[in-house]
C-alpha cells in the first residue's frame, strides 16, 4: 500500500514539474483590507505584530506554458493589499496550475478570502474575516470582530478564544458543509 501511495506521489510531482515563486513584502497600515481571491490551492495566513506582510507564493504546473497562462497579482493600492490568481482566455483553456499561498499578516487588518479551491488556515487575525465562496477545509484559530463566513464547501473549525460584542455571522449553504466551533 506505501508503495503504491509513494508511486502516485511521484507522478504527481512529475507531473507539476513547472514552478515559479513569489516573494515579497509590504507594510500595512492598522484595519487595512487584504484580499486572497481564485487561488486553485492552499492559504495559510499568520498574525504577527507589527506592520509587515509578507506574501509568499508558489505556483506549479504541468508546463511552462500553463503557468504563462495564469497569472497571480500581487499588489498593494492605497494601504489595502491583493492577491489574485487570473487566467487568461483563448489558447489557455484546461489548464492546470495549482498555488501554495503563505502570508504573514499584521494580526489588525481585516481579511476577506474568496473562491479558493483548497484547504484555507488562518491565524489570530484580530480584524474583520469575510470568508465565502470556497471549497475545501477551513481552520480558523479565532475569528475577529463582526467576521462572517458563507457559502463555503467543506468543514470550518473556530477555535474562540473570546467572541466580540458584534458577534460571528455562520452560514451553511450546502449539504457537505459543517461547522466545529470550540471555545478555549
Amino acid at each position: 500500500m506505501l508503495v503504491l501511495i509513494l508511486a502516485a506521489s511521484s507522478v504527481w510531482a512529475n507531473a507539476y514539474q513547472e514552478r515559479d515563486e513569489i516573494n515579497r513584502s509590504f507594510t500595512l497600515p492598522a484595519k487595512a483590507h487584504v484580499e486572497v481571491s481564485t487561488i486553485s490551492g492552499s492559504v495559510d495566513i499568520t498574525a504577527v505584530d507589527g506592520d509587515t506582510a509578507i506574501v509568499q507564493l508558489e505556483r506549479t504546473a504541468r508546463s511552462r506554458a500553463e503557468l504563462d497562462c495564469n497569472n497571480v497579482v500581487v499588489e498593494q493600492v492605497s494601504g489595502n493589499l491583493r492577491i489574485e490568481s487570473k487566467t487568461a482566455g483563448g489558447r489557455c483553456q484546461n489548464t492546470q496550475v495549482v498555488h501554495r499561498v503563505l502570508l504573514s499578516l499584521p494580526r489588525y487588518v481585516d481579511v476577506r478570502v474568496e473562491g479558493v479551491s483548497g484547504p484555507i488556515n488562518i491565524g489570530e487575525i484580530d480584524g474583520t474575516l469575510r470568508i465565502s465562496g470556497n471549497s475545501g477545509n477551513i481552520n480558523l484559530a479565532q475569528s475577529g470582530s463582526g467576521s462572517r463566513i458563507t457559502g463555503n464547501n467543506g468543514t470550518t473549525t473556530i477555535k474562540l478564544r473570546r467572541l466580540d460584542a458584534k458577534g460571528l455571522e455562520l452560514s451553511v449553504t450546502a449539504e457537505w458543509s459543517s461547522f466545529t466551533l470550540t471555545r478555549n
